[in-house]
């Protein structure tokens, strides 16, 4: 009965989101129809082909901002308020804010970028079997179009710009998908599988599945799991969320650093990442999250 009533506690919560996200369309919708006459045919032919009309960018940029905020920051808080009464006791099994844990999460989260890079070569070269040369094709196209949407929504040429793509492009999705993926459904599935492992791994899984590209599933998962173990071992929610913000929000930096001129090196580079660098990558961030647990262990954060 307790597994069934979180079951329907879980997609009650998926509603709820899904509603927010309708909402978010709604009201985005009627924020950018000044701009086109309020002539919503021609609104939804430049949303529907984004590359053809590159100056939608900042509109674009508006767009995610709605979906990002109703459906995954204030549809899930106001769930958890709604059910659990309480946000801080559901999301901190016990509230401190250290220092040195934020300093350990960033330096995790950067350190770890050369072992992810090369998951993401991994899975990039992946051959499937012929039966499913269908999906291939779908997927490989799929990708490739997300690819320019995001080099569109990255091509940012200001500092206003770069701070609004910070806002839009890390900080909220860190936010709402740490919020919906760890805050709620991690402690749930917790409590539904009663094992924190599976909880970490299918909350990871399904932050991989629904962001629906193929060929960075494995990379994706594993950072899932990396937020997930991050947010079980300190119990601390503000943890994920910097830890999420800090690998979307670097990418950006880098690549605005790039466009200006300000650096060579090139992150979005597909030169191939030396495998010594990735299994030193992959040592230090072994390392870092020891210190972590260390870290939580001196300070009496109840775990």
């Amino acid at each position: 009965m307790k597994n069934k009533n979180i079951v329907l506690d879980i997609l009650f919560f998926i509603g709820f989101v899904l509603a927010g996200l309708f909402l978010a369309q709604f009201l985005a919708m009627v924020t950018l129809l000044p701009w086109h006459n309020n002539d919503l045919e021609v609104l939804m032919l430049k949303l529907n082909n984004p590359l053809s009309y590159p100056e939608m960018k900042m509109q674009l940029l508006v767009m995610q901002g709605f979906s990002s905020f109703f459906a995954f920051v204030l549809a899930p808080f106001l769930y958890i308020i709604w059910k659990e009464k309480e946000w801080r006791p559901f999301l901190y099994r016990h509230y401190s804010f250290d220092s040195t844990l934020i300093l350990l999460t960033v330096a995790l989260m950067l350190f770890s970028m050369p072992f992810t890079s090369l998951l993401v070569e991994w899975n990039e070269s992946l051959q499937l079997p012929s039966y499913l040369a269908d999906f291939e094709i779908w997927a490989k196209e799929k990708e490739e179009f997300l690819k320019k949407v995001t080099e569109l929504l990255t091509n940012l040429n200001s500092p206003t710009e770069l701070l609004v793509g910070l806002f839009v492009i890390a900080f909220l999705p860190a936010l709402g998908e740490e919020l919906f993926f760890r805050g709620y459904l991690q402690n749930k599935f917790q409590q539904l599988f009663a094992s924190f492992h599976t909880a970490i791994w299918v909350s990871a899984f399904l932050f991989s599945a629904i962001h629906m590209q193929f060929y960075g599933f494995l990379p994706r998962m594993i950072l899932g799991a990396m937020f997930g173990y991050l947010y079980y071992s300190t119990g601390q929610f503000h943890l994920t969320v910097l830890a999420h913000f800090v690998n979307n929000g670097f990418m950006l930096i880098m690549i605005y650093l790039k466009i200006k001129g300000h650096i060579t090196f090139d992150i979005e580079s597909e030169e191939q990442v030396p495998v010594l660098l990735s299994f030193v990558s992959l040592l230090v961030t072994i390392g870092i999250y020891l210190l972590v647990l260390r870290q939580v262990q001196l300070k009496k954060i109840e775990i």
